[in-house]
């Protein structure tokens, strides 16, 4: 084998640092276009099964068309967070970590109190409420590690690097260091969050508010990098590469260039958009998303083309869930409805519901 001299060494040392550095943001970009289930989902993914909140938590197998089981059906909850070993579920009583096979309580915190569902950092979750409080717990136990009051109610926050970033209703943004709960800086936003924040970049989140505008905001330096005014009121983005998307009151779709905050394009659509759109994990130029007037659609991600779609009678206020050829939804009336689909090939065949 041949010996490196010392400058080769340094170029050889220089571009494995520069590859690990791409790989990084290449599997943080990745990671932001499929679902990351460390955040809030309903339903969320986990080992070919799907958990659906909203009246309990329940676990169904897509394979077999039926639910493994059923816990807490007497509680209003809220999208559930998958992991490998816990759900984490949040409701109007509180928090609950739940066994992911046998669908067992494990543990819960804040009985009578409105929690929202965590954000899965390790070994630990975030959490938030309507009591104003953003506290780090342990996964396993829930002990409580640290815990901050701040004014108004919170959405679930969003953890990037060191910093745990949170707001809500008091028209504030709060970073927070992850270790020990220091303040590290507040930014005033002017009007009130539309639920939560989400990572776009390996140091850059994006917001929405009532403003109605959306901002990037880069977590190291507190620097908005850009910020742009809609018609109504944007919600919840999803980022794919060098792209956002999300929706808004008016029922429009918009893509727009993350790094400059310009608009691609845009699409309108039938109903209010609540639904956090989904890039379509094996169709990658598909970004699927659902109106509060039951369209169902599937659009190329690059031009905004509709390229599948499906009226429900149903209101959609969540994320589709693509799975194979069928696309799963949460729908307000039902637990779960799913619709065969071929892209870009539009359905005709009856959506059927599961119970």
């Amino acid at each position: 084998m041949k010996k490196m001299n010392g400058h080769q060494k340094i170029n050889a040392t220089v571009e494995s640092r520069i590859w690990m550095m791409t790989l990084s943001v290449m599997l943080f970009a990745n990671t932001m276009a499929i679902a990351d289930n460390r955040y809030p989902q309903n339903p969320c993914y986990l080992n070919q099964h799907l958990y659906i909140g909203n009246a309990g938590l329940k676990k169904f197998n897509p394979s077999t068309q039926t639910y493994d089981w059923s816990v807490l059906e007497q509680h209003s909850t809220f999208e559930p967070v998958c992991t490998e070993q816990y759900v984490f579920i949040g409701s109007r009583d509180g928090l609950y970590a739940i066994d992911s096979n046998k669908g067992k309580v494990l543990w819960s915190v804040g009985k009578g109190t409105t929690l929202y569902s965590p954000v899965v950092e390790g070994d630990f979750i975030y959490a938030a409420g309507l009591d104003g409080q953003i506290q780090k717990r342990h996964a396993k136990s829930g002990k409580l590690v640290w815990q901050r009051e701040l004014k108004g109610w919170l959405y679930p926050p969003v953890v990037i690097n060191d910093r745990v970033i949170v707001g809500g209703q008091g028209r504030e943004l709060y970073a927070f260091n992850t270790e020990n709960g220091q303040l590290i800086w507040q930014r005033h936003v002017e009007q009130e969050l539309v639920y939560r924040p989400v990572a776009v970049k390996p140091n850059i989140i994006v917001i929405s508010t009532y403003g109605p505008k959306v901002m990037a905001i880069n977590v190291e330096t507190n620097k908005i990098l850009w910020s742009r005014k809609e018609g109504s009121a944007p919600y919840t983005v999803v980022a794919d590469d060098e792209t956002i998307f999300y929706g808004d009151q008016d029922g429009i779709l918009h893509a727009v260039n993350l790094s400059d905050g310009k608009e691609i394009w845009h699409k309108q659509l039938r109903g209010i958009i609540r639904s956090i759109p989904t890039i379509d994990p094996v169709n990658r130029n598909a970004v699927w998303v659902g109106t509060e007037r039951g369209q169902l659609v599937a659009l190329n991600k690059n031009n905004g083309n509709i390229i599948w779609q499906k009226q429900l009678k149903q209101s959609i206020v969540h994320s589709p869930m693509p799975l194979t050829n069928k696309i799963y939804v949460k729908v307000d009336s039902r637990s779960l409805l799913f619709e065969s689909f071929s892209l870009p090939k539009v359905a005709t065949d009856n959506a059927q519901y599961l119970p």
